[in-house]
């Protein structure tokens, strides 16, 4: 997830720099030059407007998408620091269908196990996982925030694929 969340910034973030920088290069390029026929000058403003704007948009778009497909991993390490974490058995992996990702679709993975606020039996669904290690029938951590019992995160491992 750390490599996806460098890939998209290096790209988007790269070609938003570079859209920026075409737009200083012609602002400055062209507010240096003495002549500039009345063509040039009108289209000018509109030259720096569409690069710059494309820049900015890619740029922003890039360090958004970083920041925020970070906020899930550090949001499932911080509830197995300081949250209550309960065991639970797998009942069902199954896919996502609704996401496709270079063609496949991640797992889900889902667990009963027992609320530790309430006491009563909840089913859980884990994050999307692209090569789950559990199977139906296995035991794993799920950590529920003690402030707020609708959230939750289900401890798993992605098993390594060798291709």
């Amino acid at each position: 997830m750390k490599a996806v969340r460098f890939l998209l910034l290096g790209i988007l973030g790269g070609m938003g720099l570079v859209f920026l920088l075409v737009t200083a290069f012609l602002t400055l390029g062209f507010m240096s030059a003495a002549e500039l026929t009345q063509n040039e000058a009108t289209a000018l403003p509109a030259l720096q407007w569409s690069f710059g704007g494309v820049g900015a948009a890619l740029l922003i778009t890039g360090v958004s998408l970083f920041i925020g497909l970070g906020r899930g991993e550090k949001r499932r390490r911080e509830l197995f620091q300081y949250g209550s974490i309960v065991s639970g058995v797998v009942e069902d992996v199954s896919r996502n269908y609704s996401v496709r990702v270079n063609g496949q679709s991640p797992w889900r993975v889902f667990v009963a196990c027992t609320h530790p606020v309430t006491g009563e039996k909840v089913l859980v669904r884990s994050h999307n996982v692209f090569y789950p290690s559990a199977k139906a029938g296995d035991t794993v951590r799920v950590a529920f925030d003690p402030l707020n019992e609708k959230r939750f995160a289900v401890e798993l491992t992605e098993r390594k694929v060798l291709q």
